[in-house]
């Protein structure tokens, strides 16, 4: 399946949507993603040496994720309305450490070597 992104720049206004992600929100999406009714993955990946773009299928639906580091933008509802990570963006962050919440690690769920 081939996916066309809708802006494959950022147009400079755009770069006010993402929103810098806590690891409270983090770990809050990742949540919202293991409780979800219908299997969401990612379907399309660009990156423009910048920015990344997801495409992420949840259900029958597309989702586009912009990411920069942990700042995100996710089109769908959820995002829109809570402003915090939705599953799509979750899907799509490295993971956190479960204890500190602050730490890569390699597998959701994992904590980190100093904890």
């Amino acid at each position: 399946m081939e996916i066309e992104f809708a802006e494959k720049v950022i147009p400079i206004g755009k770069i006010f949507d993402l929103i810098e992600l806590s690891a409270k929100d983090i770990k809050a999406g990742y949540e919202r993603l293991a409780k979800a009714n219908d299997p969401v993955t990612v379907i399309e990946h660009q990156n423009d040496g910048i920015f990344d773009w997801y495409a992420v299928l949840s259900g029958t639906r597309i989702y586009e994720v912009t990411r920069l580091g942990y700042f995100v933008h996710c089109t769908c509802r959820g995002f829109e309305f809570t402003r915090g990570a939705c599953k799509h963006a979750a899907l799509v962050l490295p993971p956190k450490c479960i204890e500190c919440l602050d730490r890569e690690v390699t597998v959701v769920g994992g904590k980190c070597s100093e904890c």
